[in-house]
């Protein structure tokens, strides 16, 4: 029962540490001084292998028998040595250990095979060149020969003991041993081991009840050398006497035992030693606990020796066990046996628990993924979205309900082939669909397509997406995709298509109707106003002056209306640019200013300019739109304003970090009729006009305010508003500048009028309306210019050629051939012959966006519009 429950504790003890313990992967060399048929340190090493296996993690052991009690020799020592470094040369060996000093020193402990690893010895010598190396663990290992004398004379109860030692020659371990013994020389009698025939003879004499001790010995029999193991065998058979030996592997058979090395004890320190060498500790060099009283049952009642006199703390093998013992271990066995079997029932039981958990997880998995089903049914069925599947291997094609759906092809006529979709394709789709699957088979990149089917009178667009699922080798071995019906989608967007057809359509019809309202309203007041111009600066009466200027004021009133609906025109369609340049900002406030001068004496208003305490000279921006603006807040300010003051506020707000840029704010007050704050959103809007108060009517378009807010914001700014009735409004223009420097100063144009000589200078007026042709040609006259007149644009070439004015005044639209194809035939001519380039101006009544490029692609220098300003003319006409 004891041995049972020992190896029971053992064995669970074993069990912990395997799972507690951490796992080193190690290389381990066990090397033997004696052969490999002497099993003395066989225990020692099963131990080993077991301790270590459990508290350092399965070492890779090797094991080495060097037989030198055999053969030692200098020559066998060098041909072991190469053997074993030639064996283990590609193996990074971490522990050596030597079972004697014998042993280690065949080997060379600065090879590279022992350089760096742990080194071991299980024997101690006195002299040893070992002992100096910090790695090397030296562990007592020879027998205690005076405890093992004293525990073999108590158990036999004998004062004489015989020694048998390994032969008559002078051993260091054996002169030791009988210094150890000199005090008790009297009764320990040494018998020298040459061959074991004469050991036999020696002992045949003595006294039967002394013991004999039996030292670790070789022997010769009849040529034979038997090992320590054999010599022990054969010498406890033949005498009579009590063998006693020094270590618990020669116990065995009619061996007594004694105090013995315990191969056990050794293992389990030297594992101990190994598992804190390896976790980075220390290792103790000096152990002498490895001892044990161990004995054979057997040879003590052969012996006929009392286990009364045998040492306290002993232990004996292969006793038999009591009735009470095997009947205790058989039911230990039953018991643990039933603790299996019941592990066995509840975990059968907890593993039919766990499969019936799963049973139900899986029911309830397959519940969910119906549900899933139905809601994903739902789902496609609400989004009209169909799923398809082409498996490669079978060649076979999958169609949902939808999928039949959108096709228009029942399932029955449905044969899961991938032509049966192909076919009722039109040629251009059907390509492009089979070209796409076969692409997505050998790449796997997904792809998207836009097709239409026929069902029924009905066209049904389409839109199929494809992705590839591969296997583990990374080939595509099925298609999947889905295909969503798109056909409201696409109706729409054909309706919105149509619908921008026709709104472009109508733009452009606007545009032309523009053009040519532009064209023929600007030629007629071309007439009136030069013919007012020209009729003013002729000797009048008071009221014939009179008359002019109303003629005059009366045609700029209707240009001005002429251009806001043009300029509302230009910004609808997205053609009025912004073209920003440096400007001296003094020059543009006095201009407005001056232009307002006579309006504001008239009404008998005061005029007020304020600004802040800094005021760039000169900033970029587009110095026409900021002026037209202002023309408008300022024109409606006296318009709206019968007594008080108009006020226009300048300051200049910088951007924080850059001091050269920010914002122009112009803010025009004024004391008039005010706007109520329910009309002051709709005053932006184009073609609104509002009335403060019922004694007041609104005269104008409406467009003045829209369009001014409108090029604000094309500027990059803005126009605010805030008005009181009857208290005034206040407009402030927002607009963001950046300083410049005054050397790239843009000169504004002057209301001065520009008289200049033109004298001896030939012109060519090209037009085809004799009005504008005495219009334009007197303006010339008067500055002195020699004026030829054209009426269409083959005429006028010919002239060219006749001629070779100076400058050409040339209009557009005319019989015969129009300005552009006489500007490109002036200048081919001038290529053919080599002659310098002719200034040639266009004067046109058409005033939108293209047409300026259309004349300086076909040669033209410049652009003037009709109806013509004076300065503007003669200003072309000097550069």
């Amino acid at each position: 029962m004891t041995n049972f429950l020992q190896r029971f504790y053992i064995a669970t003890a074993l069990m912990v540490l395997s799972v507690t313990s951490s796992a080193v992967p190690t290389n381990m060399l066990i090397v033997y001084h004696i052969g490999n048929d002497d099993k003395l340190y066989q225990d020692f090493e099963n131990a080993l292998t077991d301790k270590l296996n459990t508290s350092v993690g399965s070492p890779t052991i090797f094991v080495e028998h060097l037989d030198l009690q055999r053969f030692s020799s200098v020559d066998y020592e060098k041909s072991v040595r190469a053997l074993v470094m030639e064996k283990y040369a590609n193996i990074e060996l971490d522990i050596v250990i030597f079972n004697s000093v014998a042993a280690a020193k065949v080997f060379d402990f600065e090879h590279p095979l022992l350089a760096n690893a742990h080194k071991f010895i299980l024997e101690r010598r006195d002299v040893s060149p070992f002992l100096a190396s910090e790695y090397t663990f030296n562990l007592r290992l020879h027998p205690d020969y005076t405890k093992l004398i004293d525990v073999a004379s108590r158990s036999t109860n004998s004062e004489h003991v015989y020694l048998l030692t390994p032969d008559d020659r002078q051993d260091s371990q054996l002169e030791r041993i009988k210094q150890q013994l000199s005090s008790d020389a009297q009764k320990v009698s040494f018998i020298p081991l040459i061959n074991t025939a004469q050991a036999i003879n020696a002992l045949s004499g003595l006294d039967q009840r002394s013991p004999l001790i039996l030292m670790s010995n070789y022997s010769l029999s009849d040529g034979e050398i038997l090992n320590p193991m054999q010599v022990a065998r054969r010498i406890s058979r033949i005498v009579n006497q009590p063998v006693f030996v020094a270590y618990d592997s020669l116990i065995f058979e009619n061996v007594v035992g004694g105090h013995v090395v315990s191969s056990s004890l050794t293992a389990d320190f030297l594992a101990e030693q190994i598992k804190r060498l390896l976790s980075g500790y220390s290792v103790d060099t000096q152990i002498d606990n490895v001892y044990s009283d161990v004995f054979n049952y057997r040879a003590l009642n052969l012996q006929r020796l009392s286990a009364d006199r045998l040492p306290h703390a002993h232990l004996i093998l292969n006793k038999p066990a009591s009735i009470f013992d095997l009947f205790l271990q058989e039911l230990m066995y039953i018991v643990f046996v039933l603790l299996i079997l019941s592990g066995l029932v509840v975990f059968m039981l907890y593993s039919n628990r766990l499969l019936r958990l799963k049973q139900d997880q899986l029911a309830n998995s397959q519940i969910s993924l119906q549900r899933i089903h139905k809601r994903m049914d739902v789902a496609t069925n609400a989004t009209q979205i169909g799923i398809w599947e082409f498996d490669l291997e079978t060649s076979k094609l999958y169609w949902d309900q939808a999928m039949h759906s959108h096709h228009g092809m029942e399932a029955e006529r449905f044969n899961q082939k991938l032509s049966s979709w192909l076919d009722i394709l039109n040629v251009q789709d059907k390509v492009q669909l089979e070209a796409l699957v076969n692409e997505c088979i050998q790449t796997g990149k997904s792809w998207k397509l836009r097709y239409s089917v026929v069902v029924g009178n009905t066209t049904k667009y389409l839109v199929c997406n494809v992705a590839g699922v591969k296997d583990k080798n990374d080939n595509v071995i099925r298609l999947v995709g889905t295909v969503l019906n798109v056909t409201d989608s696409e109706l729409h967007q054909q309706r919105l298509q149509e619908q921008r057809i026709k709104a472009e359509q109508a733009t452009k019809a606007k545009s032309e109707f523009l053009a040519n309202m532009s064209h023929e309203i600007r030629t007629p007041m071309n007439g009136v106003i030069g013919a007012a111009d020209l009729l003013a600066s002729t000797p009048l009466s008071e009221m014939q002056a009179q008359y002019a200027n109303m003629i005059k004021s009366s045609a700029g009133g209707l240009l001005h209306i002429l251009n806001d609906i043009l300029d509302l025109s230009k910004i609808e369609s997205g053609k009025l640019d912004i073209d920003p340049a440096p400007f001296e900002l003094k020059t543009l406030v006095q201009q407005i200013m001056s232009s307002f001068t006579l309006e504001i004496a008239r009404k008998k208003l005061k005029f007020k300019l304020h600004h802040s305490s800094y005021i760039p000279d000169v900033v970029n921006s587009d110095a026409l739109r900021i002026k037209q603006v202002l023309f408008n807040l300022i024109g409606n300010a006296i318009k709206f304003t019968n007594e008080g003051m108009i006020t226009l506020s300048i300051e200049f707000v910088p951007i924080t970090g850059d001091a050269n840029a920010g914002s122009l704010q112009f803010t025009v007050t004024d004391t008039g009729i005010g706007i109520p704050k329910s009309h002051q959103q709709r005053i932006f809007k184009s073609f609104e006009q509002v009335a403060s108060n019922k004694d007041y009517i609104a005269k104008g378009t409406g467009l003045g305010l829209s369009i001014s807010k409108k090029l604000a914001q094309l500027m990059g700014g803005d126009l605010s508003l805030k008005s009181e009735v009857d208290e005034g409004s206040a407009f402030t223009l927002l607009v963001p500048v950046t300083v410049a420097p005054k050397d790239s100063l843009n000169k504004l144009d002057s209301n001065v009028a520009i008289i200049p000589n033109l004298k001896a200078k030939r012109i060519l007026v090209v037009d085809d309306n004799d009005i504008n042709q005495t219009i334009v040609g007197q303006m010339l006259i008067d500055c002195g210019a020699h004026v030829q007149y054209a009426k269409d644009g083959s005429k006028a070439v010919s002239m060219f050629k006749d001629e070779h004015p100076d400058l050409i005044l040339m209009d557009l639209l005319m019989p015969v051939m129009d300005g552009i194809e006489s500007t490109k035939a002036i200048r081919a001519y001038e290529a053919e012959k080599q002659l310098p380039r002719t200034k040639i101006i266009a004067l046109t009544a058409h005033a939108l966006k293209g047409y300026e490029e259309s004349c300086k692609a076909a040669g033209m220098d410049d652009y003037l519009t009709k109806p013509v300003n004076r300065n503007e003319l003669y200003k072309a006409c000097m550069e």
